[in-house]
């Protein structure tokens, strides 16, 4: 079984073969974004594999993101397969600027 090392928070687990780095990220716990429901439009559930990852994943050949970016090891988390061990290097995180506010009563004018 695959282990799969996630760098912030750290957390370490073994996935079965061919499972998802989002999937595998559930299962420790970790939360990625995933808002278009795994259907490779949005790309925010990159993250990016140490450089001695790259030959334990497959991912298909037209996700997302620019090539500059897969060569620096950012992949699509909802698209990666796991099939060896693997390290996430970073995992970027998301803080939304406006999450909004909660009103007793009325409306809100900015």
């Amino acid at each position: 079984m695959p282990t799969i090392i996630f760098c912030s928070p750290y957390s370490k687990i073994d996935v079965p073969a061919g499972t998802s780095i989002l999937d595998a990220a559930g299962k420790a716990g970790i939360p990625l974004e995933s808002p278009c429901n795994q259907i490779d439009v949005c790309g925010k559930c990159r993250v990016r594999l140490s450089p001695d990852s790259a030959g334990s994943i497959k991912t298909p050949e037209d996700f997302v993101l620019h090539p500059a970016a897969a060569q620096n090891g950012w992949v699509l988390a909802c698209h990666t397969l796991i099939y060896d061990d693997i390290e996430m290097s970073e995992i970027p995180v998301r803080v939304k600027k406006d999450a909004g506010s909660v009103l007793a009563h009325g409306l809100c004018h900015a």
